[in-house]
């Protein structure tokens, strides 16, 4: 896959760590060329993490956060941590962080949780599937098809 800037990379079922830093490299180029300079990073939890503090690094050492989206069925609720001040939100940018937006709706919530607290928030994945039903604003691959296993999603040790 050819990026704007002309670089090149790779999407794979099972990308190494040394991949994702990568894509991270890559995400964070198109967020730092958009003039948005987050105050902070959350990440959705368990698949954000991960890319979240990738891109925290890449971005300057941003601070970092994430946040908890209970799912039941086809409804989306963030679990709000009550030792977060989320009122503490307001007027602050944010970047949220999926590592792939399958329906689009946990990312949806947490965004819609964020900018009910007042943030100014935008929302940035590795990738999206066919089936996403909302649009990031920084994306490295839209509608990818191919089953993609992030290194924090196995059960045996990296390499």
């Amino acid at each position: 896959m050819i990026l704007e800037n002309g670089k090149s990379f790779g999407v794979f079922e099972d990308p190494s760590w040394r991949e994702v830093n990568s894509y991270s490299y890559f995400l964070a180029e198109m967020v730092r060329k958009s003039g948005f300079n987050p105050e902070g990073i959350i990440g959705i939890q368990k698949g954000g993490i991960f890319p979240a503090v990738f891109l925290s690094y890449r971005l300057g050492g941003i601070p970092l956060a994430s946040i908890e989206v209970a799912k039941d069925g086809d409804i989306r609720r963030v679990v709000p941590n009550p030792n977060v001040n989320w009122q503490g939100l307001n007027g602050r940018r944010f970047l949220l962080v999926e590592d792939v937006l399958e329906t689009g709706r946990s990312a949806q919530a947490g965004m819609d949780f964020l900018k009910d607290s007042g943030a100014e928030v935008r929302l940035a994945c590795f990738f999206t599937r066919p089936q996403t039903e909302i649009e990031p604003d920084f994306v490295l691959a839209r509608n990818v098809e191919i089953p993609v296993i992030f290194p924090w999603e196995i059960d045996q040790p990296y390499a």
